[in-house]
């Protein structure tokens, strides 16, 4: 009998190994399909972002043109201006100066008014849209 339960023993073992040598089997396969998904979703995650700084060094780049062309506007204002003024000055032509500034002085008014309508409109169209 101690014979036979040996053999017996001997054989749960052997077959306990198999089922635990093909549990890890199937876990090795998991664990390499769950790697090759962290990889996908890696390579999807850095193409986004790729894309995403692309998108944004683009609308930074034509900002900044605009800017950057604004500026070179008002500061070309404002030497022509003060130009004509220290001329006038230097001439005494003090009523040309008034004049200019009665023009210029609704003008700039108007310019500032309707900035402020426009960037009040873009506002208020953004938030009901957002709505």
């Amino acid at each position: 009998m101690n014979g036979q339960q040996d053999k017996q023993l001997i054989e749960t073992v052997r077959e306990l190994v198999k089922v635990q040598k093909t549990n890890n089997a199937v876990k090795e396969k998991e664990l390499s399909i769950e790697q090759e998904r962290i990889k996908s979703n890696e390579k999807i995650a850095l193409a986004s972002i790729s894309a995403q700084k692309e998108d944004r060094f683009a609308q930074m780049s034509i900002i900044s043109k605009f800017e950057i062309a604004k500026y070179i506007i008002i500061f070309t204002i404002i030497i022509v201006v003060t130009i004509v003024v220290w001329h006038s000055m230097g001439t005494g032509n003090t009523d040309f100066i008034i004049e200019l500034a009665k023009m210029l002085i609704p003008l700039i008014a108007g310019c500032f008014g309707g900035y402020g309508y426009g960037r009040y409109k873009s506002v208020a169209e953004k938030t009901d849209s957002d709505n």
